[in-house]
């Protein structure tokens, strides 16, 4: 079985995620086996990917998100150090200091304060196969795990608002904010427009790998900048408002229980792979 997979955004080259590519003009349409979607099932089969719970109050939302690991580099620590990175950055902590700042929503037009809640849990690739075959509950995610070889693969999810996505051991994942990032882009954010975030202060959750950033936000803050060492430090993003805010709050639609969902069906063709 195969699908058409149009290239999308790419932490490892700056060129290449200027823009994510929505537009499907915009980049090379690719056509290569759907193993991006366990094993024989298309992206376009991915629906949405988190959960959202509006207090009776209407004074908070909390997003809950289930993430299914699997393969055969998948294991409960790996599933237990990713579901924690994505809990304390977006609850507004970071892995290198206790400071903790609080991001709200604007889900009926006013603020609320904005809770997650995520797990993680590993399971056999068939039962993952089998559970995304079935239209399964938004908040319900589907991340195959492998090792990679550094500098080489990238974690990716297959799509903005996609519920599946292949993550690298490589990435250090749990520790580098990677799991964080990606995790963003399953919940509908994208990257910034440029790859260039210089004089913009502290870099954001969804600025990519690669990126130009101010010079104590790099790996060497000595280098020269886009030369070795001389890009973000994925360890010093952290989740901003601005990042919550660019969810499309508006479009969210609450039933009598205040439960909605964000996401959404993945088109049948042209889906992203987003890092």
């Amino acid at each position: 079985m195969y699908c058409e997979v149009q290239k999308g955004s790419y932490e490892g080259a700056p060129g290449l995620f200027s823009r994510i590519a929505h537009n499907r003009s915009s980049g090379c349409i690719l056509q290569f086996a759907c193993w991006l979607a366990l094993m024989g099932l298309c992206p376009g089969s991915a629906h949405a990917s988190a959960k959202l719970q509006l207090s009776k109050d209407g004074k908070t939302l909390t997003l809950t998100s289930h993430l299914y690991f699997y393969g055969a580099d998948a294991n409960e620590t790996i599933a237990k150090d990713c579901a924690n990175e994505i809990n304390l950055y977006w609850n507004g902590g970071t892995h290198l200091d206790s400071v903790i700042r609080p991001v709200s929503a604007q889900a009926l037009g006013a603020k609320e304060e904005f809770q997650m809640q995520v797990s993680g849990e590993v399971i056999s690739p068939d039962l993952a196969k089998k559970l995304l075959a079935s239209h399964p509950s938004p908040e319900f995610n589907f991340i195959q795990i492998l090792k990679g070889k550094p500098g080489v693969d990238h974690s990716f999810m297959n799509r903005i608002c996609g519920n599946s996505g292949t993550w690298y051991l490589s990435d250090e994942l749990g520790t580098s904010t990677t799991a964080a990032h990606e995790f963003g882009h399953g919940i509908c954010l994208k990257h910034p427009f440029t790859a260039d975030m210089r004089g913009r202060g502290a870099p954001r959750m969804m600025v990519p790998k690669n990126s130009l950033v101010d010079a104590q936000f790099q790996i060497d803050p000595h280098a020269r900048a886009g030369k070795a060492g001389g890009v973000l430090n994925p360890l010093l993003r952290r989740v901003f408002q601005s990042d919550v805010d660019e969810i499309d709050w508006e479009d969210l639609r609450f039933d009598a229980n205040g439960v909605s969902s964000l996401g959404g069906d993945a088109p049948e063709l042209y889906p992203e792979r987003v890092y």
